[in-house]
């Protein structure tokens, strides 16, 4: 991209400036799906747009261009609007046949069926036609890599629209793409291949910049569509030595492409994420094929079967660089069997791992595998092992290339790794690892596995039981701070309790419970002499460790639940930790977690060495939540003197100016004048213009004077409206006497009656869960449900009929739980779009609302007003939040 931009600076922005230019044809593609999510519509919309670029500096495609024009404006209008696609689609596959492409790539023809067009995506295509037609493209973008480099970027920006989930599938990301860029070191003979083409952007980023002629690369896809999508790009880059195959590479490869089996000097791909084999893929192939070298047997996914493939095309010099998904790095069965063949033949020169780069929210992130069959000498027997995060692209690129370590690099041997259990996940290699075994050899660090027991949770879920039997600890019930060391049973009712356990599962003895999933250990003691209950069982994903007694020297179990807050202790455990979303770790890594293990009675004085550091903390977090609260309070307070000084002055001005308008209106009454149509001629000559009969434009609305005048009165009731919202959600300044004990269920059954007496309800308003007390505000609390509802029935069943919207409803579902009261809310009908982050802010709304925009903002104020939290919920359909209040006292 430097290159193009250092060869022609000019060039580069004007084509800049045209991806500006070409936004409005992006926007009335994102409203057609066919032509935005259908690989078939995305195909057609840059074949148009591939034949516009090709003419600029070709004459065959010139031809072809200027057939499409004349016949868009005269043929194809005469024919009907039925006809007018097909016709198109024969031009274009007549000339591809001329070209030569008909032989050559079969599947670059249009539509091997006919494509059967709504009308709107017909009116689209010819209004891009249109636009291709009147875009300027001058005689200076005849460069191949900048017009190609357009054309990549626009293939990109379809790809993208609403993020699709399988975007991936597609394109790879343009992140990974650099990194691979710079790290491929391509020599100008090389054979390179990627048998997972897809749209060629992968390769692209690598060879556009090339000028090796006899660079001779290869690809294969199962895929038509994405096939063709990749030979434009590369006809616009005007790479000679390109051979496309359509084929199956993992089952059935091409037979042509068969022959070059073994002899690539560089493979470059992203392969398809976890693709099971029982499937899409004869079940029984592969396994067998790789029972000769690796003994593997049937396997869940396909992802080593692949990468094994690709091993096997490279020659005896070649290498490769491929995208999988990050879970290969430590999964384990027979995933790890394969991953320690691979390891243990040393053919693996590197891994870049992408787990710490924020961009990817996703659960699957991507890391590279670099194979190489021949290292350099100094990188035998080893691996090297490389982090990406955010901003640290060029950073991780230079770093390759050195071979050192630092902070973002680590040199693994093989021996290493194999005494790691093959695990290649970078954080696995910190040095804290080195360091807390030489405390082993030392004799002055120890195993938790050597001096604890466990007691591991039940294996089966159990059936709640009314009657109280023994609390049943989940990882909810677990303390989240320091200062929270022992297990709180006050509040008995917020255990769940079960009579249906294993005798061998009961905890009597004093234990640290922890929770193997999530971000934090959330280290708590459970003590049966502190409180009234003697003994529990364990959910799943908690794990009880009891100081064992029969050893020399024991460990004291508070100086053990301050150790698994120490540093050294957290970064071993966070190594160990595997999964991209949700962190999990394992029994057995977590009882290999090394800690330091001083004479008992010093462990007794190092209780209380860190206890008061820890208080010390726990205090500054105190004061600055006190600090932060008393600044939201000061804010409000502004806030509302501003709103409240702005209310007073405008509103006088608004009551004014709606009387002027009754008058006005009475006035034009009076002289017949108040249906009259203002511009009715221009409007009428514009609605039976050629482009609003075609369909190219949209009709003007025949308005009268009345219609106008009371839209004005609507948008001033509009801004009346939202000064009073302003004003009702800047002033909740409540006391503590504003506050009441209330049964929530029975309140929203209230405003259910009440709505219904005002107003029948078409939809189901469902009202479900436990009936407990909180101590809220009425008014506001009764106002923030209503505005839930109002905001369902205004947005979410607006597009439905009377008919259909019987089919949808309203759910508030209650739940009481361990000192909370949690309020589940739902609707099944529009899906709510907006991020709580966009909701909540004052003026936030979606383009078709006529309300205010202070809805979220007044929302979140009254749940911050009650010490509650709410989240958003992403679902495909309908609108989902959940609120939590914690119970008084």
């Amino acid at each position: 991209m430097k290159s193009i931009m250092n060869k022609d600076t000019y060039v580069y922005n004007r084509l800049r400036e045209l991806q500006r230019e070409f936004d409005y044809i992006f926007e009335i593609i994102r409203a057609d799906h066919y032509l935005s999510s259908d690989l078939e519509g995305i195909n057609l919309v840059l074949k148009m747009i591939f034949t516009r670029l090709k003419a600029i500096n070709s004459s065959m495609y010139n031809k072809l261009w200027s057939k499409i024009e004349e016949n868009t404006k005269n043929i194809y209008f005469e024919r009907g609007r039925s006809g007018i696609l097909n016709h198109m689609i024969d031009d274009i596959n007549h000339y591809y046949r001329e070209l030569g492409y008909g032989e050559t790539y079969p599947y670059f023809q249009l539509n091997r069926s006919r494509f059967n067009f709504k009308p709107q995506t017909e009116h689209i295509i010819l209004e891009i036609i249109r636009f291709l037609e009147s875009v300027p493209f001058e005689v200076e973008y005849d460069h191949p890599r900048i017009i190609a480099e357009f054309f990549y970027r626009v293939v990109q920006k379809i790809f993208n629209f609403k993020r699709r989930s399988n975007y991936l599938d597609y394109n790879t990301d343009e992140n990974v793409s650099k990194i691979i860029s710079g790290i491929t070191n391509l020599k100008y003979d090389d054979k390179i291949l990627d048998p997972f083409i897809g749209t060629g952007g992968l390769l692209f980023e690598i060879v556009s910049n090339l000028d090796y002629s006899n660079t001779h690369i290869i690809g294969q896809d199962i895929n038509p569509e994405l096939l063709d999508i990749c030979n434009m790009l590369f006809e616009l880059l005007e790479k000679k030595n390109l051979e496309l195959y359509l084929g199956d590479s993992i089952d059935r490869p091409n037979y042509q492409f068969e022959e070059y089996h073994g002899s690539f000097d560089k493979i470059i791909t992203h392969i398809p994420y976890n693709l099971k084999a029982h499937k899409l893929y004869g079940a029984d192939y592969y396994p067998n094929y790789y029972n000769r070298n690796y003994g593997i047997g049937y396997l869940k996914n396909m992802n080593f079967l692949i990468v094994l493939n690709i091993i096997e095309m490279l020659n005896h010099n070649g290498q490769a660089y491929i995208v999988v998904p990050n879970n290969m790095l430590y999964s384990g069965g027979k995933d790890k069997e394969i991953r320690k063949n691979i390891v243990n033949d040393d053919l693996i020169e590197a891994i870049i791992e992408f787990s710490d780069y924020s961009i990817y929210k996703s659960s699957v992130k991507p890391s590279i595998i670099v194979i190489n069959n021949k290292k350099e000498y100094y990188k035998k027997n080893k691996i090297y092992l490389l982090n990406v995060q955010d901003d640290n692209l060029e950073e991780v690129i230079k770093t390759y290339k050195k071979y050192v370590e630092t902070d973002i690099s680590r040199v693994i041997s093989i021996d290493t790794i194999a005494s790691r259990d093959y695990n290649l996940n970078f954080s696995h290699y910190d040095s804290i690892y080195d360091e807390v075994q030489l405390t082993l050899v030392q004799k002055i660090g120890v195993t938790l596995h050597s001096i604890v027991h466990v007691v591991k949770p039940m294996m089966r879920k159990p059936v709640k039981s009314d009657l109280l039997g023994i609390p049943y600890i989940k990882q909810s019930n677990l303390n989240r701070d320091s200062k929270d060391v022992f297990m709180d049973f006050k509040n008995i009712d917020d255990y769940e309790h079960i009579q249906d356990y294993e005798q061998t599962k009961i905890i009597t003895k004093k234990a640290i419970i922890v929770a193997l999933q999530g971000k934090d250990l959330k280290p708590t003691i459970f003590d049966p002499q502190r409180s009234n209950v003697k003994e529990i069982v364990l959910a799943s994903n908690c794990l009880a460790l009891i100081p064992r007694e029969d050893i020399e020297d024991s460990v004291d179990i508070e100086y053990l639940y301050y150790q698994l807050y120490n540093p050294r202790v957290l970064r071993q455990i966070d190594g160990y930790k595997r999964g991209t979303i949700i962190k999990r770790i394992t029994y057995g890594d977590l009882l290999s977690v090394v800690i330091t293990k001083p004479e008992y009675e010093k462990q007794l004085q190092l209780v209380k060495d860190q206890e008061e550091p820890l208080k010390e903390l726990e205090k500054y977090r105190k004061l600055y939540e006190e600090v932060s609260i008393k600044a939201e309070v000061e804010k409000i307070k502004a806030e509302n003197k501003v709103v409240n000084m702005l209310i007073h002055n405008v509103s006088k001005h608004i009551s004014v100016i709606g009387h002027d308008i009754q008058v006005v209106t009475k006035v034009l009454e009076e002289h017949n004048l108040i249906d009259f149509i203002y511009g009715k001629e221009e409007i009428e000559k514009h609605n039976s213009s050629p482009e609003v009969r075609n369909g190219l434009t949209n009709k003007r609305e025949l308005v009268s004077v009345k219609e106008v005048l009371q839209r004005t009165q609507d948008r001033l009731d509009l801004i009346e409206r939202t000064f009073k919202d302003t004003q009702k959600t800047v002033n909740l300044d409540l006391e503590s006497e504003d506050y009441e004990e209330v049964n929530v269920k029975e309140l929203i059954e209230g405003i259910k009656q009440d709505r219904d007496l005002s107003k029948p309800v078409n939809y189901d308003f469902i009202i479900k869960g436990d009936d407990p007390v909180l101590n809220i505000n009425s008014q506001s609390f009764i106002a923030m449900i209503h505005l839930l509802i109002d905001n369902a029935e205004e947005h979410a069943f607006s597009k439905f009929s009377n008919s259909e919207i019987n089919n949808y409803f309203i759910m508030f579902n209650i739940k009481k739980r361990k000192g909370k009261v949690i309020i589940e809310y739902s609707n099944n009908g529009t899906k709510f779009e907006m991020e709580k982050e966009d909701f909540i802010l004052a003026g936030r709304k979606s383009n078709d609302s006529n309300g205010s925009g202070l809805g979220g903002a007044y929302l979140n104020r009254v749940v911050l007003s009650h010490r509650g939290t709410f989240d958003i919920i992403n679902s495909d359909s309908g609108t989902k939040f959940i609120f939590t209040f914690r119970i008084k006292g």
